[in-house]
């Protein structure tokens, strides 16, 4: 019998990855969709390309995903449905200040996928049963984050990274996820690309010389000008976002 990733009850409920009202939202129920894994040089493993529709789990229980998976995705849409559109809305701004402030909905949204996802097999390694386990409280881990950006173009992408690249003092290096523990997954839906890490014993930072930053949404609102946060494709937004070793202060 299969058991649900989240409670471990009874699980044999089809669940969309993305579900059918984000879908609905973007616009772009009917476009085929390329997933996959990609490697520090580039190369990668993808999916057949295959319609929205067909990336379903079924390691849910009914009870989750009816019960407060369903309001997560009401939750998400209330607080980014504007900023996932066909159009970019006007009044963009005001729309960013409210995402900041359900900051905790998109984050727990994007651990919820980025979990779903990999048992679609997607991301091909165990997520940590403690996350699992306490997404459903809104319980997340405290190297997680979430990072929001407009993509000047109508896509959706979701890609998964093996491992992640961090600063050691001031030399860009890549680390593995030899524990397991770590994952890195991108997605991009229309206007609003949402980045989820949980690399143990890792922060989030930037590479960003030129002061454009993408707006932080987890664990803190970006309290500086929330500007500067428009990137021409999903590869540019990539490319500002580093791991960071946090310091260690001296006793």
């Amino acid at each position: 019998m299969k058991h649900c990733i989240f409670c471990g009850g009874p699980g044999d409920s089809r669940e969309h990855i993305i579900s059918t009202a984000v879908q609905k939202r973007m616009q772009l129920t009917k476009i085929e969709i390329e997933l996959g894994v990609r490697e520090e040089n580039g190369d990668g493993e993808f999916r057949q390309a295959h319609g929205f529709n067909q990336l379903v789990t079924r390691r849910v229980c009914t009870e989750c995903n009816s019960g407060w998976m369903s309001q997560l995705e009401v939750d998400f849409l209330s607080a980014v449905g504007h900023l996932i559109e066909p159009e970019w809305p006007k009044l963009k701004n005001e729309f960013i200040r409210e995402a900041l402030i359900r900051n905790n909905v998109i984050a727990k949204w994007a651990i919820k996928t980025a979990i779903t996802a990999n048992l679609a097999g997607i991301i091909k390694r165990p997520i940590p049963s403690e996350i699992t386990s306490k997404v459903q409280t809104g319980n997340l881990p405290p190297q997680f984050s979430v990072k929001l950006a407009h993509i000047r173009r109508r896509d959706f992408n979701m890609i998964t990274h093996r491992g992640f690249w961090f600063i050691d003092k001031d030399e860009k290096r890549w680390r593995g996820a030899e524990s397991g523990r770590s994952f890195d997954v991108l997605f991009q839906l229309n206007h609003l690309a949402i980045r989820a890490i949980n690399a143990p014993g890792v922060e989030l930072g930037f590479d960003a010389p030129d002061g454009i930053l993408p707006i932080a949404a987890f664990p803190c609102p970006n309290h500086s000008r929330q500007t500067g946060y428009s990137f021409d494709s999903l590869d540019d937004f990539e490319r500002r976002l580093v791991a960071r070793i946090p310091l260690v202060k001296p006793k």
